[in-house]
């Protein structure tokens, strides 16, 4: 409760409460930061985990062939969703209008233009782009990512929990084994 409150603060401090309001509730097929991994499974039962665990970290994916995105890849720290990535394929990201639609209706959901901006790059045979919302002080980002190839593109929508990503990169950094320096 303390958490939530300091958290919406800083948002109406910071951040117009629109764009406060859209990153912090952002969510796709139902998936959103912060929800427990049982209400997940319970929404979502078709979610299979890797056998792997590192230190309260583990990675799910869902997959739906018919679901607009039909993969999505998910990461967990201490049973809590602090990441997930919505890979669109070919397909989907035709149904839904291309990247630069998706670009466009997340601008929209979101309230706020993109503060990062990645420009094309590339070649005649793969152009990528990509385009984010993010606010420290509220620990979110939404990132889209694009690569574009002829007559195929593929859109890749990460949102996380900023300072819990952190958190879970530090753990896994730590779980793997050094060797000896000899000294």
């Amino acid at each position: 409760p303390m958490k939530t409150f300091f958290r919406f603060l800083v948002a109406v401090v910071f951040c117009t409460s629109a764009f406060a309001d859209g990153l912090l509730d952002f969510q796709i097929q139902g998936l959103k930061i912060g929800a427990k991994k049982e209400a997940v499974l319970k929404s979502h039962p078709a979610v299979k985990f890797s056998k792997s665990q590192t230190r309260g970290i583990d990675v799910g994916i869902l997959v739906d062939a018919k679901a607009i995105p039909p993969r999505i890849e998910l990461r967990f720290l201490d049973g809590i969703l602090i990441e997930f990535q919505a890979i669109y394929s070919d397909a989907a990201v035709e149904k839904v209008g291309g990247p630069i639609a998706l670009v466009e209706t997340l601008t929209k959901r979101l309230g706020a233009e993109p503060d990062i901006v990645i420009p094309p790059t590339g070649n005649e045979k793969e152009i990528k782009f990509g385009r984010g919302w993010s606010s420290l002080e509220l620990s979110r980002a939404v990132i889209l990512s694009s690569t574009t190839v002829p007559g195929r593109s593929s859109v890749i929508i990460n949102v996380s929990d900023i300072d819990a990503q952190r958190k879970a990169d530090e753990r896994e950094e730590n779980a793997k084994p050094r060797a000896d320096p000899g000294f």
